[in-house]
């Protein structure tokens, strides 16, 4: 796309150029803009409308289409942090892949690997380190 979604909001992050509308993230490819996995380190000013909360180790994160977020403090926003190990999800992002260890099935988005665990009928997703 060769033009940017209205109410865009531009950003660096390590010296980088990035674009954020309506919860996705852009990077640029020569005159175009593509969505991209949302860089480390981003802050955004509000959650996407369809945010989950999600705890780990005692404090509250936010998780958005396979995205992490914790809350800067003072009103800061919302940083992009790394995926905990160790933390569970409700869903997974579209474009996951199956990826099979032995008998046992993971899931991986973007270097990302889940285990799906089943509590009282429901599954969640915890993401493992290989």
């Amino acid at each position: 796309m060769n033009l940017l979604p209205r109410g865009y909001r531009r950003f660096r992050v390590r010296n980088r150029d990035y674009w954020y509308a309506g919860g996705a993230f852009y990077g640029r490819y020569g005159r175009n803009y593509r969505v991209i996995v949302a860089p480390i380190g981003a802050v955004i000013r509000v959650l996407p409308a369809w945010y989950d909360v999600v705890w780990y180790r005692g404090e509250r994160l936010y998780y958005c289409d396979g995205v992490f977020y914790r809350e800067e403090p003072y009103g800061g926003g919302y940083v992009v942090i790394p995926a905990p190990y160790g933390v569970e999800v409700p869903y997974l992002p579209a474009g996951y892949r199956e990826v099979w260890r032995g008998p046992d099935l993971y899931y991986d988005w973007n270097g990302t690997y889940y285990r799906p665990v089943r509590r009282s009928g429901v599954t969640f997703f915890l993401n493992v380190r290989f």
